[in-house]
């Protein structure tokens, strides 16, 4: 709470709990100075603690203030600070919020999505804006393309018949697995289509993959994807929310060791993806078919790259990951990659 208080001491809301107000008429490189000053010694876990109450207390104030104010009890997202899953989840579980969403990937790289989106409701009307279904917006894979790539590697290879049932067989047996299939998704998020999957359940894996590939800080949380139709087994979601862009966090029932790689150690919640067949059918499939082999519905799921690295967008990117890695299996479009 002290850091918290130097934090409030430089920004707070106006009379009208609608505007942001500075508390100081400094210019941004003293405030700077000064703040270093102020935090010169105090642990750094204990500044990212104060910041975080900071933010939230904030967020979650001027949000009641907004819906009071306008009776609007539908609240949409959009800006860098959302994409703290923490905040959005207090503010998700304001009284008053009827629904609360946060636009994926909602920095700066996305603004051309609501300049557009305004542009179109102003132009043709605004029942002629279509929902945005899902975020896999970037490049395709080409399977001569793919080829090539395994060929320059030598890597064993199989066309599967049974992509769902297959990957998840691996993940019973304890394998995680690398997937580079259909189109990439856009933004800071590991959607599935770019993704490195296992068994949330195996606490181990998250060493095991540290060590494979993503050289982690081992306090960084991986994520779960789960069916959102059978989501309610394992989070608490009283509001229906959706997440298929992993912008929210819930707390987790009392079976979250069937998650336990995929939750936040620290309160047990998690940022999970809810899944639907309509958003990404592929990876649906992969859930439910571990779902009847495990009795588990529920994957982890982080980015598919090298530690530092860009996520991998094409086949040829994917084979340089999987064969500088640790990583011994990895689903390329159609085919099955194997190390043995």
């Amino acid at each position: 709470m002290e850091i918290k208080k130097i934090f409030d001491s430089y920004l707070d809301l106006d009379a009208s709990g609608l505007t942001f107000r500075r508390k100081t008429i400094k210019r941004i490189s003293d405030v700077s100075r000064e703040l270093f000053n102020q935090l010169n010694g105090k642990r750094f876990d204990a500044i990212c603690g104060g910041l975080q109450l900071f933010t939230e207390d904030l967020l979650v104030r001027w949000t009641t203030n907004a819906v009071e104010k306008t009776g609007i009890r539908k609240v949409l997202l959009a800006g860098g600070v959302f994409m703290n899953v923490k905040a959005n989840k207090l503010m998700s579980e304001i009284p008053s919020v009827e629904y609360l969403e946060a636009f994926p990937s909602c920095g700066d790289e996305t603004l051309i999505f609501g300049a557009y989106y305004q542009y179109v409701a102003d132009q043709f009307g605004r029942d002629q804006v279509a929902p945005l279904k899902h975020f896999f917006t970037g490049d395709d894979l080409d399977e001569s393309e793919i080829e090539m790539a395994i060929s320059k590697y030598g890597y064993s290879f199989r066309r599967m018949n049974d992509p769902a049932s297959e990957v998840a067989g691996l993940l019973k047996a304890g394998h995680p697995v690398a997937r580079c299939k259909g189109k990439m998704e856009f933004g800071a998020r590991a959607l599935g289509n770019r993704s490195i999957i296992a068994d949330a359940s195996n606490q181990d894996v998250v060493r095991v993959i540290n060590q494979m590939v993503k050289k982690r800080d081992f306090w960084m949380p991986f994520a779960p994807m789960m069916r959102k139709d059978g989501s309610e087994r394992y989070i608490h979601n009283h509001k229906n929310l959706d997440s298929p862009y992993m912008m929210m966090t819930f707390d987790t029932k009392e079976n979250f060791k069937e998650l336990i790689a995929a939750v936040h150690n620290a309160d047990l919640t998690c940022r999970a993806q809810l899944l639907t067949r309509q958003h990404n059918p592929s990876m649906y499939a992969i859930v439910e078919e571990f779902e009847k082999l495990t009795g588990r519905g529920v994957i982890l799921n982080t980015s598919f790259n090298l530690h530092g690295f860009p996520i991998a967008r094409t086949g040829e990117e994917a084979m340089y990951i999987f064969h500088h890695s640790g990583l011994e299996f990895m689903e390329l479009g159609p085919y099955l990659i194997s190390k043995f």
